[in-house]
């Protein structure tokens, strides 16, 4: 729905969508296409307090629709987590963050991720798009994001195995941590490897993410 002027009404839904695709794109095993589609919605269903859908067009591409799009940032950095530590793939994602398309139903972040994923340079595996009218934001997201990519380059199958946990269960101690792993490691092997990991950074920019009303930045801007 639409104001007078054209602008989107306060009223209006925005929504974040995470359009995604691994690399290598075909899965080395039959069986692993399955697993990777199984990954992705538990890393889904673990964010209660929002609605999630999750559909897979084709093998190795993705997207997964979040009615609160400030926990985007949190699930695409979860998902390259454990799909690099479960299965050693490369997730490229893109979050496009936008408004429901009218009657439509259907969600401009949606064509908004596509487009990103689709430009994405292959210096960054992380990447952003906001609608146009959103001036300067847009330019502030994208660039949190590629940063958020380049301290996530580096990491480890153990480091991600580890940083996925911290991701959601972002109140535990690093002895809780360690506690939930199979098999248990020890506190000072999870500290070590979020430090790695660049995991105190990465925080920060979740709380930025996190604390950003895209709601109230979406509407009054469309």
């Amino acid at each position: 729905m639409q104001s007078a002027s054209g602008g989107v009404m306060q009223d209006q839904k925005v929504y974040g969508v995470l359009s995604g695709k691994q690399l290598p794109v075909e899965p080395s095993l039959p069986s692993q296409a399955n697993a990777v589609r199984k990954t992705l919605s538990d890393c889904a269903q673990l964010f209660q307090t929002c609605q999630t859908e999750v559909t897979c067009p084709e093998i190795g591409t993705w997207h997964i629709t979040m009615s609160r799009p400030e926990l985007s940032l949190r699930l695409a950095l979860l998902i390259r987590a454990r799909l690099y530590a479960e299965f050693g793939l490369v997730a490229r994602i893109a979050i496009g963050i936008g408004p429901q398309n009218g009657a439509s139903k259907s969600h401009l972040a949606s064509g908004l991720s596509d487009r990103a994923l689709s430009h994405m340079t292959s210096y960054f595996d992380l990447t952003g798009a906001l609608p146009l009218q959103t001036g300067p934001l847009r330019e502030w997201m994208r660039t949190l994001l590629h940063l958020c990519s380049g301290l996530a380059k580096g990491w480890t199958k153990r480091q991600a195995e580890i940083l996925a946990q911290a991701l959601i269960m972002p109140t535990a101690t690093h002895q809780q941590i360690s506690e939930t792993l199979s098999p248990p490691v020890r506190k000072q092997t999870v500290t070590d490897s979020l430090r790695g990991a660049n995991w105190r950074v990465l925080q920060e920019a979740l709380v930025l993410f996190e604390q950003t009303d895209w709601q109230k930045l979406i509407t009054a801007n469309c």
